[in-house]
């Protein structure tokens, strides 16, 4: 009778065991499909090098009620920001013109998420050759330093 006993404890136990190691090998990949985890990159349009501490406004332009995220871009010219389930942005860089055929003052365009997470996307480039491939989950801007007659038209 002893050992029957013995069984009876071990068995709830070691099924207690088996349920929080079997937990603690799931949680990481519960939320995979809810992070929109998204990368962008300031990069100088003349010479392709990083636009290290400028400020970045992220809004999105689908969620009224959500606050624009302040940011400041590290080493690499990166900022990293989560989506959070709004299904579009918009990039505010101060003091930076981008390297496009966007004049400076006009509306930020409108850059779909899914789009962005599945291919990337890379801006056009009218500054110089420098050209990059796209990565899903990268948005690159080249951009330059903007004029004082261009700030002044706003």
């Amino acid at each position: 009778m002893g050992r029957n006993k013995a069984q009876s404890t071990l068995a709830p136990r070691l099924l207690r065991k088996l349920c929080a190691v079997l937990c603690l090998v799931i949680w990481p990949f519960c939320n995979v499909t809810s992070a929109q985890s998204i990368t962008l990159q300031l990069l100088n349009g003349k010479n392709g090098k990083p636009i290290t501490k400028a400020k970045v406004y992220i809004s999105f332009s689908d969620d009224q009620t959500r606050k624009a995220i302040e940011l400041t871009t590290d080493h690499r010219g990166e900022v990293q920001f989560d989506a959070g389930g709004s299904k579009t942005f918009q990039v505010h860089q101060i003091g930076y013109a981008t390297c496009d055929e966007q004049p400076v003052g006009s509306q930020p365009r409108t850059y779909p998420v899914d789009r962005i997470l599945k291919m990337g996307q890379v801006s056009a480039n009218d500054c110089s050759r420098a050209r990059l491939q796209p990565e899903p989950g990268r948005l690159v801007f080249f951009v330059r330093h903007g004029t004082w007659g261009e700030w002044l038209k706003q």
